[in-house]
Protein backbone atom coordinates (compact mmCIF):
# COMPACT_ATOMS: atom_id res chain seq x y z
CA UNK A 1 0.00 0.00 0.00
CA UNK A 2 0.84 3.81 -0.39
CA UNK A 3 3.27 5.19 2.51
CA UNK A 4 1.21 8.06 3.29
CA UNK A 5 2.73 11.57 4.74
CA UNK A 6 0.35 11.92 8.00
CA UNK A 7 2.47 11.89 10.47
CA UNK A 8 3.48 14.69 12.94
CA UNK A 9 7.23 15.17 11.87
CA UNK A 10 7.23 16.67 8.22
CA UNK A 11 9.28 15.10 5.59
CA UNK A 12 12.06 17.34 5.81
CA UNK A 13 12.19 16.42 9.31
CA UNK A 14 12.54 12.76 9.03
CA UNK A 15 15.23 13.02 6.28
CA UNK A 16 17.91 13.83 9.38
CA UNK A 17 16.80 10.24 10.64
CA UNK A 18 16.72 7.77 7.50
CA UNK A 19 19.85 8.78 5.81
CA UNK A 20 19.53 6.61 2.87
CA UNK A 21 16.14 8.53 2.10
CA UNK A 22 12.76 8.38 3.83
CA UNK A 23 10.03 6.03 2.84
CA UNK A 24 7.99 8.57 0.23
CA UNK A 25 11.18 9.90 -1.01
CA UNK A 26 12.12 5.65 -1.80
CA UNK A 27 8.70 5.20 -3.24
CA UNK A 28 8.54 7.99 -5.20
CA UNK A 29 11.63 7.08 -6.72
CA UNK A 30 10.77 3.78 -7.14
CA UNK A 31 7.61 4.68 -9.07
CA UNK A 32 9.82 7.20 -11.16
CA UNK A 33 12.16 4.37 -12.12
CA UNK A 34 9.14 2.06 -13.00
CA UNK A 35 7.77 4.31 -15.31
CA UNK A 36 10.73 5.33 -16.83
CA UNK A 37 11.35 1.37 -17.92
CA UNK A 38 8.10 1.53 -18.95
CA UNK A 39 9.31 4.05 -21.47
CA UNK A 40 12.16 2.90 -22.53
CA UNK A 41 10.38 -0.37 -23.36
CA UNK A 42 7.67 1.13 -25.43
CA UNK A 43 8.78 1.90 -29.43
CA UNK A 44 6.15 5.20 -28.59
CA UNK A 45 4.52 6.30 -25.12
CA UNK A 46 1.34 8.55 -25.35
CA UNK A 47 0.23 10.18 -22.04
CA UNK A 48 -3.43 11.83 -22.21
CA UNK A 49 -3.99 14.48 -19.42
CA UNK A 50 -7.26 15.87 -19.27
CA UNK A 51 -7.17 19.60 -18.65
CA UNK A 52 -11.02 20.47 -18.63
CA UNK A 53 -14.62 19.05 -18.36
CA UNK A 54 -17.11 19.48 -20.94
CA UNK A 55 -18.97 21.99 -18.87
CA UNK A 56 -15.59 24.27 -19.62
CA UNK A 57 -14.18 23.84 -15.59
CA UNK A 58 -10.57 23.65 -16.19
CA UNK A 59 -8.36 21.46 -13.96
CA UNK A 60 -4.99 21.77 -12.73
CA UNK A 61 -2.60 19.63 -14.29
CA UNK A 62 -1.76 16.03 -12.25
CA UNK A 63 1.56 15.69 -10.60
CA UNK A 64 2.67 12.67 -12.75
CA UNK A 65 1.86 14.90 -15.83
CA UNK A 66 4.36 18.12 -13.96
CA UNK A 67 7.15 15.27 -13.95
CA UNK A 68 6.82 13.79 -17.66
CA UNK A 69 7.05 17.21 -18.72
CA UNK A 70 10.02 17.47 -17.18
CA UNK A 71 11.71 14.35 -18.55
CA UNK A 72 10.69 15.98 -22.38
CA UNK A 73 13.10 18.86 -21.36
CA UNK A 74 16.10 16.16 -20.63
CA UNK A 75 17.58 13.24 -22.82
CA UNK A 76 15.58 9.93 -21.06
CA UNK A 77 17.91 7.86 -18.89
CA UNK A 78 17.29 4.19 -18.40
CA UNK A 79 17.19 3.91 -14.25
CA UNK A 80 20.06 2.09 -12.66
CA UNK A 81 17.98 -0.24 -10.48
CA UNK A 82 15.97 -1.74 -13.09
CA UNK A 83 18.48 -2.44 -15.81
CA UNK A 84 19.56 -6.12 -16.13
CA UNK A 85 20.62 -6.71 -19.58
CA UNK A 86 21.76 -4.41 -22.48
CA UNK A 87 19.26 -2.66 -23.48
CA UNK A 88 19.10 0.57 -25.54
CA UNK A 89 15.78 2.75 -26.38
CA UNK A 90 15.58 6.02 -28.83
CA UNK A 91 13.40 8.72 -26.82
CA UNK A 92 10.55 9.97 -28.96
CA UNK A 93 9.00 13.69 -27.99
CA UNK A 94 5.35 13.83 -27.24
CA UNK A 95 2.97 16.62 -27.33
CA UNK A 96 -0.49 16.84 -24.94
CA UNK A 97 -2.52 19.14 -26.79
CA UNK A 98 -5.03 21.38 -24.68
CA UNK A 99 -7.99 20.81 -27.12
CA UNK A 100 -11.00 18.57 -25.75
CA UNK A 101 -10.32 16.25 -28.35
CA UNK A 102 -9.20 13.23 -26.16
CA UNK A 103 -12.33 13.78 -23.73
CA UNK A 104 -14.68 13.90 -26.44
CA UNK A 105 -13.89 11.16 -27.18
CA UNK A 106 -13.86 9.06 -24.01
CA UNK A 107 -17.24 10.65 -23.98
CA UNK A 108 -18.22 9.52 -26.88
CA UNK A 109 -16.87 6.25 -25.94
CA UNK A 110 -19.47 5.82 -22.52
CA UNK A 111 -22.47 6.34 -24.46
CA UNK A 112 -22.04 3.11 -25.80
CA UNK A 113 -25.11 0.51 -24.81
CA UNK A 114 -24.47 -3.26 -25.56
CA UNK A 115 -27.48 -4.68 -27.58
CA UNK A 116 -29.97 -7.26 -25.90
CA UNK A 117 -29.38 -10.70 -25.94
CA UNK A 118 -31.41 -13.28 -27.41
CA UNK A 119 -33.77 -15.41 -24.57
CA UNK A 120 -32.40 -18.92 -25.27
CA UNK A 121 -28.64 -17.14 -25.01
CA UNK A 122 -29.50 -15.51 -21.57
CA UNK A 123 -31.00 -18.57 -20.05
CA UNK A 124 -27.97 -20.71 -20.84
CA UNK A 125 -26.26 -17.93 -19.58
CA UNK A 126 -27.55 -17.42 -16.39
CA UNK A 127 -27.93 -21.38 -15.94
CA UNK A 128 -31.96 -20.92 -15.15
CA UNK A 129 -31.66 -19.95 -12.16
CA UNK A 130 -31.33 -17.05 -10.18
CA UNK A 131 -30.36 -15.51 -6.15
CA UNK A 132 -31.82 -12.53 -4.36
CA UNK A 133 -28.31 -11.56 -4.59
CA UNK A 134 -27.75 -11.92 -8.21
CA UNK A 135 -31.51 -10.00 -8.80
CA UNK A 136 -30.35 -6.86 -6.66
CA UNK A 137 -27.39 -6.89 -8.62
CA UNK A 138 -29.40 -6.66 -11.83
CA UNK A 139 -31.41 -3.79 -10.02
CA UNK A 140 -28.49 -2.31 -9.44
CA UNK A 141 -27.16 -2.59 -12.72
CA UNK A 142 -28.05 -4.69 -15.52
CA UNK A 143 -24.36 -4.58 -17.26
CA UNK A 144 -22.89 -5.52 -14.02
CA UNK A 145 -25.27 -8.41 -13.37
CA UNK A 146 -24.05 -9.53 -16.89
CA UNK A 147 -20.98 -9.21 -16.41
CA UNK A 148 -20.51 -11.12 -13.13
CA UNK A 149 -23.20 -13.69 -13.45
CA UNK A 150 -23.31 -13.92 -16.77
CA UNK A 151 -19.61 -13.95 -18.61
CA UNK A 152 -17.97 -14.89 -15.01
CA UNK A 153 -15.87 -12.01 -14.62
CA UNK A 154 -15.50 -12.56 -11.38
CA UNK A 155 -11.94 -9.78 -10.01
CA UNK A 156 -10.80 -10.04 -6.08
CA UNK A 157 -11.33 -6.89 -4.56
CA UNK A 158 -9.14 -4.86 -2.36
CA UNK A 159 -11.13 -6.61 0.88
CA UNK A 160 -10.05 -9.77 -0.56
CA UNK A 161 -8.34 -10.66 3.10
CA UNK A 162 -11.32 -9.54 4.80
CA UNK A 163 -13.74 -11.42 2.93
CA UNK A 164 -11.70 -14.51 3.83
CA UNK A 165 -12.16 -13.34 7.93
CA UNK A 166 -16.08 -13.03 7.29
CA UNK A 167 -15.81 -16.87 5.77
CA UNK A 168 -13.91 -17.99 8.83
CA UNK A 169 -16.44 -16.59 10.63
CA UNK A 170 -19.26 -18.18 8.82
CA UNK A 171 -17.74 -21.82 8.84
CA UNK A 172 -16.90 -21.25 13.08
CA UNK A 173 -20.69 -20.13 13.45
CA UNK A 174 -21.54 -22.90 11.75
CA UNK A 175 -19.61 -25.09 13.57
CA UNK A 176 -21.06 -23.89 16.98
CA UNK A 177 -24.31 -24.50 16.40
CA UNK A 178 -24.66 -26.96 18.28
CA UNK A 179 -24.79 -24.66 21.52
CA UNK A 180 -27.88 -23.23 20.18
CA UNK A 181 -29.82 -26.69 20.13
CA UNK A 182 -30.44 -28.55 23.83
CA UNK A 183 -29.02 -28.16 26.83
CA UNK A 184 -26.09 -26.20 26.38
CA UNK A 185 -23.70 -27.95 28.70
CA UNK A 186 -23.88 -31.34 27.30
CA UNK A 187 -23.68 -29.91 23.57
CA UNK A 188 -20.31 -27.84 24.61
CA UNK A 189 -18.97 -30.75 25.80
CA UNK A 190 -19.43 -33.26 22.86
CA UNK A 191 -18.45 -29.95 20.67
CA UNK A 192 -14.99 -30.27 22.84
CA UNK A 193 -15.03 -34.33 22.28
CA UNK A 194 -14.31 -33.63 18.83
CA UNK A 195 -11.41 -31.26 19.72
CA UNK A 196 -9.66 -33.24 22.54
CA UNK A 197 -10.66 -30.40 24.96
CA UNK A 198 -10.89 -30.49 28.27
CA UNK A 199 -13.92 -28.46 30.02
CA UNK A 200 -13.54 -25.92 32.22
CA UNK A 201 -14.65 -22.76 32.94
CA UNK A 202 -16.40 -21.01 29.81
CA UNK A 203 -14.43 -18.36 29.12
CA UNK A 204 -11.01 -20.33 28.99
CA UNK A 205 -13.09 -23.23 27.09
CA UNK A 206 -14.97 -21.27 24.57
CA UNK A 207 -11.29 -19.91 23.96
CA UNK A 208 -9.49 -23.26 23.92
CA UNK A 209 -12.48 -24.10 21.35
CA UNK A 210 -12.08 -21.46 19.12
CA UNK A 211 -8.08 -21.53 18.96
CA UNK A 212 -8.66 -25.31 17.70
CA UNK A 213 -11.43 -24.66 15.44
CA UNK A 214 -8.91 -21.91 13.87
CA UNK A 215 -5.90 -23.75 13.48
CA UNK A 216 -8.28 -26.58 11.62
CA UNK A 217 -8.35 -24.03 9.60
CA UNK A 218 -5.22 -21.87 9.06
CA UNK A 219 -3.90 -20.84 6.05
CA UNK A 220 -0.51 -22.54 4.03
CA UNK A 221 0.77 -18.67 3.74
CA UNK A 222 0.00 -15.10 5.34
CA UNK A 223 1.18 -12.10 4.42
CA UNK A 224 0.96 -9.35 7.47
CA UNK A 225 -2.19 -8.09 6.95
CA UNK A 226 -3.84 -11.64 6.96
CA UNK A 227 -1.56 -12.13 9.79
CA UNK A 228 -3.42 -9.10 11.81
CA UNK A 229 -6.65 -9.94 11.09
CA UNK A 230 -5.61 -13.86 12.38
CA UNK A 231 -4.50 -12.49 15.14
CA UNK A 232 -7.96 -10.16 16.55
CA UNK A 233 -10.06 -12.85 14.99
CA UNK A 234 -10.26 -15.04 18.25
CA UNK A 235 -11.58 -11.91 20.14
CA UNK A 236 -13.92 -10.96 17.88
CA UNK A 237 -15.30 -14.26 17.75
CA UNK A 238 -15.31 -14.87 21.57
CA UNK A 239 -17.29 -11.83 21.63
CA UNK A 240 -19.79 -12.60 18.58
CA UNK A 241 -20.40 -16.08 20.38
CA UNK A 242 -21.28 -14.76 23.57
CA UNK A 243 -23.48 -12.49 22.10
CA UNK A 244 -25.44 -14.79 20.37
CA UNK A 245 -25.73 -17.31 23.54
CA UNK A 246 -26.93 -14.13 25.45
CA UNK A 247 -29.25 -13.06 22.97
CA UNK A 248 -30.91 -16.68 22.48
CA UNK A 249 -30.93 -16.95 26.62
CA UNK A 250 -32.99 -13.61 26.85
CA UNK A 251 -35.59 -15.59 24.26
CA UNK A 252 -37.66 -18.17 23.53
CA UNK A 253 -36.77 -19.21 19.76
CA UNK A 254 -34.56 -22.15 19.40
CA UNK A 255 -31.94 -22.77 16.44
CA UNK A 256 -33.62 -24.95 13.61
CA UNK A 257 -31.93 -24.06 10.65
CA UNK A 258 -28.06 -23.25 9.60
CA UNK A 259 -26.70 -23.09 6.22
CA UNK A 260 -29.73 -24.68 4.67
CA UNK A 261 -30.24 -24.40 0.76
CA UNK A 262 -33.64 -22.96 -0.07
CA UNK A 263 -34.99 -23.17 -3.45
CA UNK A 264 -38.23 -22.23 -5.38
CA UNK A 265 -39.77 -21.53 -8.77
CA UNK A 266 -39.86 -17.71 -9.82
CA UNK A 267 -41.41 -17.91 -13.29
CA UNK A 268 -39.63 -19.28 -15.66
CA UNK A 269 -36.45 -19.46 -13.48
CA UNK A 270 -35.35 -21.66 -10.19
CA UNK A 271 -35.05 -19.03 -7.10
CA UNK A 272 -32.44 -20.53 -4.85
CA UNK A 273 -30.41 -19.32 -1.92
CA UNK A 274 -28.80 -20.42 1.42
CA UNK A 275 -29.55 -19.00 5.26
CA UNK A 276 -27.23 -18.62 7.59
CA UNK A 277 -29.62 -19.47 10.59
CA UNK A 278 -33.03 -19.96 11.30
CA UNK A 279 -34.83 -19.87 14.51
CA UNK A 280 -38.14 -21.35 15.58
CA UNK A 281 -41.31 -20.18 18.15
CA UNK A 282 -44.45 -21.17 18.04
CA UNK A 283 -44.56 -21.59 14.33
CA UNK A 284 -42.89 -18.20 13.88
CA UNK A 285 -39.83 -18.45 11.95
CA UNK A 286 -36.55 -15.81 12.63
CA UNK A 287 -34.01 -15.82 9.73
CA UNK A 288 -30.55 -14.11 10.88
CA UNK A 289 -27.89 -13.37 8.58
CA UNK A 290 -24.33 -12.61 9.85
CA UNK A 291 -22.84 -9.89 8.04
CA UNK A 292 -19.55 -8.35 8.98
CA UNK A 293 -20.32 -4.83 8.94
CA UNK A 294 -23.45 -3.00 10.11
CA UNK A 295 -26.84 -3.61 7.62
CA UNK A 296 -30.02 -2.01 8.28
CA UNK A 297 -33.38 -3.33 6.38
CA UNK A 298 -34.46 -0.17 4.43
CA UNK A 299 -38.40 -0.74 3.73
CA UNK A 300 -37.97 1.98 1.36
CA UNK A 301 -35.55 0.57 -0.55
CA UNK A 302 -36.84 -3.11 -0.33
CA UNK A 303 -39.98 -1.92 -1.92
CA UNK A 304 -37.72 -0.58 -4.99
CA UNK A 305 -35.91 -3.93 -5.19
CA UNK A 306 -32.59 -3.39 -3.20
CA UNK A 307 -31.92 -5.07 0.05
CA UNK A 308 -34.45 -7.72 -0.39
CA UNK A 309 -32.15 -11.09 0.09
CA UNK A 310 -33.21 -11.65 4.06
CA UNK A 311 -36.97 -10.93 3.10
CA UNK A 312 -36.73 -13.42 0.18
CA UNK A 313 -35.38 -16.28 2.75
CA UNK A 314 -37.75 -16.06 5.19
CA UNK A 315 -40.79 -16.16 2.66
CA UNK A 316 -39.03 -19.01 1.05
CA UNK A 317 -38.56 -20.88 4.44
CA UNK A 318 -41.47 -20.43 5.76
CA UNK A 319 -43.58 -21.48 2.57
CA UNK A 320 -41.82 -24.79 2.28
CA UNK A 321 -41.42 -25.27 5.64
CA UNK A 322 -45.38 -24.16 6.74
CA UNK A 323 -44.30 -21.45 9.32
CA UNK A 324 -45.58 -18.40 10.15
CA UNK A 325 -43.43 -15.35 9.29
CA UNK A 326 -41.72 -13.67 12.23
CA UNK A 327 -38.68 -11.51 11.95
CA UNK A 328 -35.54 -10.71 9.30
CA UNK A 329 -32.83 -9.78 11.83
CA UNK A 330 -28.62 -8.85 10.79
CA UNK A 331 -25.98 -9.66 13.41
CA UNK A 332 -23.18 -7.02 13.39
CA UNK A 333 -19.91 -9.46 13.94
CA UNK A 334 -17.73 -6.21 13.97
CA UNK A 335 -15.56 -5.99 17.44
CA UNK A 336 -16.72 -3.61 19.36
CA UNK A 337 -14.13 -1.29 21.55
CA UNK A 338 -16.09 -0.27 25.29
CA UNK A 339 -14.22 1.75 27.56
CA UNK A 340 -13.46 -0.10 30.71
CA UNK A 341 -10.93 -1.99 33.18
CA UNK A 342 -12.76 -5.30 33.25
CA UNK A 343 -13.02 -8.19 30.67
CA UNK A 344 -16.70 -9.01 28.96
CA UNK A 345 -18.14 -12.07 31.52
CA UNK A 346 -21.50 -13.78 30.45
CA UNK A 347 -22.69 -12.70 34.11
CA UNK A 348 -26.30 -10.88 33.69
CA UNK A 349 -25.98 -8.74 36.17
CA UNK A 350 -22.78 -7.30 34.93
CA UNK A 351 -22.77 -3.57 33.73
CA UNK A 352 -20.54 -3.98 31.38
CA UNK A 353 -22.40 -6.79 29.90
CA UNK A 354 -25.55 -4.56 28.99
CA UNK A 355 -22.99 -2.19 27.32
CA UNK A 356 -22.22 -4.50 25.25
CA UNK A 357 -25.29 -5.81 24.66
CA UNK A 358 -27.16 -2.28 23.53
CA UNK A 359 -23.44 -2.15 21.32
CA UNK A 360 -24.73 -5.77 19.52
CA UNK A 361 -28.46 -4.89 19.16
CA UNK A 362 -29.49 -6.44 15.77
CA UNK A 363 -31.00 -4.48 13.08
CA UNK A 364 -33.97 -5.80 11.02
CA UNK A 365 -37.86 -6.28 11.47
CA UNK A 366 -39.94 -8.18 12.75
CA UNK A 367 -43.89 -8.96 13.41
CA UNK A 368 -46.46 -7.56 15.98
CA UNK A 369 -49.11 -10.26 16.87
CA UNK A 370 -51.37 -9.71 18.45
CA UNK A 371 -50.25 -12.19 21.77
CA UNK A 372 -46.59 -10.31 20.98
CA UNK A 373 -45.27 -13.75 20.70
CA UNK A 374 -42.93 -12.84 18.36
CA UNK A 375 -41.78 -9.84 20.62
CA UNK A 376 -41.76 -12.19 23.66
CA UNK A 377 -39.86 -15.15 21.62
CA UNK A 378 -36.90 -12.37 21.21
CA UNK A 379 -36.29 -10.66 24.39
CA UNK A 380 -38.55 -11.60 27.41
CA UNK A 381 -37.95 -8.23 28.02
CA UNK A 382 -39.23 -6.83 25.30
CA UNK A 383 -40.53 -3.41 26.98
CA UNK A 384 -37.51 -2.30 26.29
CA UNK A 385 -35.71 -4.98 24.50
CA UNK A 386 -31.65 -4.45 24.06
CA UNK A 387 -31.57 -7.30 21.84
CA UNK A 388 -33.36 -5.63 19.20
CA UNK A 389 -35.13 -1.75 18.21
CA UNK A 390 -38.58 -2.43 20.22
CA UNK A 391 -40.09 -0.84 23.59
CA UNK A 392 -43.23 0.13 25.36
CA UNK A 393 -43.89 3.59 25.06
CA UNK A 394 -46.32 4.85 28.12
CA UNK A 395 -48.00 7.60 26.70
CA UNK A 396 -49.39 5.91 23.80
CA UNK A 397 -49.84 2.52 25.74
CA UNK A 398 -48.52 1.06 22.46
CA UNK A 399 -45.08 -0.45 21.36
CA UNK A 400 -42.58 0.83 18.87
CA UNK A 401 -39.81 0.60 17.27
CA UNK A 402 -39.14 -2.11 13.83
CA UNK A 403 -42.54 -3.51 13.84
CA UNK A 404 -44.81 -4.70 11.18
CA UNK A 405 -48.11 -6.15 11.43
CA UNK A 406 -49.13 -9.37 9.79
CA UNK A 407 -50.69 -7.89 7.34
CA UNK A 408 -48.27 -5.05 6.66
CA UNK A 409 -45.21 -7.72 6.14
CA UNK A 410 -47.55 -9.77 3.55
CA UNK A 411 -47.89 -6.47 1.58
CA UNK A 412 -44.06 -5.85 1.73
CA UNK A 413 -43.47 -9.25 0.36
CA UNK A 414 -45.92 -8.99 -2.29
CA UNK A 415 -44.54 -5.47 -3.15
CA UNK A 416 -40.92 -7.23 -3.37
CA UNK A 417 -42.07 -10.62 -5.91
CA UNK A 418 -43.83 -8.06 -7.64
CA UNK A 419 -40.68 -6.11 -7.78
CA UNK A 420 -38.59 -9.49 -8.74
CA UNK A 421 -40.96 -10.99 -11.04
CA UNK A 422 -40.22 -8.00 -13.33
CA UNK A 423 -36.82 -8.49 -13.14
CA UNK A 424 -36.47 -11.81 -13.86
CA UNK A 425 -38.96 -10.43 -17.22
CA UNK A 426 -36.66 -7.72 -17.97
CA UNK A 427 -33.36 -10.30 -17.77
CA UNK A 428 -34.42 -13.29 -18.95
CA UNK A 429 -37.05 -12.51 -21.48
CA UNK A 430 -35.93 -9.36 -22.69
CA UNK A 431 -32.02 -10.09 -22.59
CA UNK A 432 -31.41 -6.15 -21.13
CA UNK A 433 -27.70 -6.03 -20.66
CA UNK A 434 -27.72 -2.04 -20.72
CA UNK A 435 -25.39 -0.12 -18.78
CA UNK A 436 -27.95 1.40 -16.53
CA UNK A 437 -26.46 1.68 -13.06
CA UNK A 438 -29.24 3.19 -10.14
CA UNK A 439 -28.56 6.37 -8.76
CA UNK A 440 -29.55 8.82 -6.30
CA UNK A 441 -29.09 12.50 -5.60
CA UNK A 442 -30.10 11.34 -1.88
CA UNK A 443 -27.26 11.62 0.00
CA UNK A 444 -28.72 8.63 2.45
CA UNK A 445 -28.77 6.89 -0.34
CA UNK A 446 -25.93 7.55 -2.37
CA UNK A 447 -23.90 4.80 -1.20
CA UNK A 448 -26.20 2.01 -0.44
CA UNK A 449 -27.94 2.01 -3.98
CA UNK A 450 -25.29 2.88 -6.36
CA UNK A 451 -23.15 0.04 -7.70
CA UNK A 452 -20.63 2.41 -9.65
CA UNK A 453 -19.13 2.90 -6.31
CA UNK A 454 -17.18 -0.29 -5.56
CA UNK A 455 -17.89 -1.93 -9.18
CA UNK A 456 -14.61 -4.07 -9.96
CA UNK A 457 -16.05 -3.52 -13.87
CA UNK A 458 -15.75 0.02 -14.00
CA UNK A 459 -12.71 0.39 -16.84
CA UNK A 460 -14.81 -2.14 -19.04
CA UNK A 461 -18.20 -0.63 -19.52
CA UNK A 462 -16.35 3.14 -19.78
CA UNK A 463 -19.07 4.61 -17.82
CA UNK A 464 -18.68 8.45 -17.41
CA UNK A 465 -19.78 9.24 -13.74
CA UNK A 466 -20.74 12.23 -14.57
CA UNK A 467 -22.81 12.42 -17.42
CA UNK A 468 -24.31 8.63 -18.06
CA UNK A 469 -27.97 8.15 -17.85
CA UNK A 470 -29.08 6.64 -14.59
CA UNK A 471 -32.08 5.16 -12.80
CA UNK A 472 -32.91 7.45 -10.09
CA UNK A 473 -33.94 5.53 -6.87
CA UNK A 474 -35.99 7.71 -4.29
CA UNK A 475 -36.04 7.73 -0.83
CA UNK A 476 -39.14 6.97 0.68
CA UNK A 477 -40.81 8.62 4.02
CA UNK A 478 -42.02 6.99 6.42
CA UNK A 479 -45.60 7.92 4.97
CA UNK A 480 -44.79 7.05 1.56
CA UNK A 481 -43.74 3.52 2.96
CA UNK A 482 -47.24 3.29 5.22
CA UNK A 483 -49.55 3.78 1.99
CA UNK A 484 -47.61 1.39 0.25
CA UNK A 485 -48.28 -1.17 2.89
CA UNK A 486 -51.76 -0.61 2.55
CA UNK A 487 -51.70 1.00 6.51
CA UNK A 488 -51.56 5.00 8.16
CA UNK A 489 -48.67 5.49 9.93
CA UNK A 490 -51.13 6.27 13.06
CA UNK A 491 -51.52 2.02 13.03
Amino acid sequence: SRVKDGGVLLEAELASLYPEGTPRAKQAQLEKEQLLWLILLSQKSTFLCYRGALDGTTYLPSLLFSFLRQLAKAPLRAPEPLITTQASARYHGYYLPSDQKALQERYAASLYQPEPLPSDLTFALYAGHVSPSQLECFNGCPYQHFLRYGLGLVSPGKDEHRRLVGILMHDLLDECALLFKGDFEDQLQQLCALYHLAVADLDTTLASLCEAMMEKRRPAVMDAEMQYLWEIFPMQFLQTLKMLLIQAAAGQFQLAYHETALKDRLGPVALVGRIDRGDVYEGYLKVLDYKSSGKTLDLGLAIQGFQIQMLVYLDMLCKAQELKKGAVLYFNTALRKISSDDKMHLDVNDKLLQDFERNYRMQGWLVKDERHQVMSGLDQNYTDSRICNMRYVKSRDDYTGNLLSPAQFERLLALVHERMEAIVETCFEKGDIRIYPAGSVESSLKMKVSPCAYCAYRYICMRDPFYHEEREIQALTKDQVAAYLGEEEES
